[in-house]
């Protein structure tokens, strides 16, 4: 996967700008993914809900990781034309408003697994603005809503295993990859239409 993101930032070449191309998103998607099970590898095993200070810093990194597969899958469609407010996803950090943007503009053959729309609602209760794994007090300075749950990492691990395939872009790259021989076969229709 490192490869063909690699070579999707890399093949639009100098004048183009990759920071904001969905691949340079999934690329940060996985470190950020990554990072997590790093942290995940370093907790005990009989942590069970008990606290531990890398608990809300691994639930940060697997939520952002999730934000920017979503934000990917925005920015292909954008591409394509599928108007929203010019940056909407930069300014919106509500998982469940993202994946349904997401899904309605996506095309009807793609469809985003259980797995992964499960994590984006397990997700979007918890710490729906991107607050509560973040900060000690929610944005309004109330306290976050974790003080009100318990949370097992290992499980929710397990959850994230289940949709890391398109958490690291699976559906946005084939997405890339259909809409690359799509403009090619206009291409050729053009090329052909002038030769006919």
């Amino acid at each position: 996967m490192n490869e063909q993101l690699t070579y999707a930032i890399l093949q639009f070449g100098p004048g183009w700008n990759t920071a904001n191309h969905p691949a340079a998103y999934l690329a940060l998607a996985r470190g950020y993914l990554e990072a997590g099970d790093a942290l995940v590898d370093r907790l005990p095993h009989d942590l069970g809900t008990s606290y531990h200070p890398l608990v809300m810093p691994i639930m940060f990194l697997y939520r952002h990781a999730i934000e920017l597969s979503l934000k990917a899958l925005i920015r292909v469609e954008r591409e394509k034309g599928v108007t929203a407010k010019q940056g909407f996803e930069n300014r919106e950090h509500g998982l469940a408003i993202l994946l349904r943007f997401a899904a309605q503009h996506l095309p009807p053959e793609t469809v985003l697994s259980e797995p992964y729309r499960s994590v984006v609602e397990i997700f979007d209760t918890i710490d729906d603005r991107s607050y509560d794994c973040r900060y000690p007090t929610a944005n309004d300075g109330r306290s976050p809503s974790r003080a009100t749950w318990s949370f097992e990492v290992f499980p929710f691990r397990a959850a994230i295993s289940a949709a890391r395939e398109e958490i690291s872009g699976k559906v946005v790259l084939d997405l890339i990859r259909r809409s690359s021989a799509d403009e090619e076969r206009e291409r050729m229709k053009a090329v052909l239409s002038v030769l006919t």
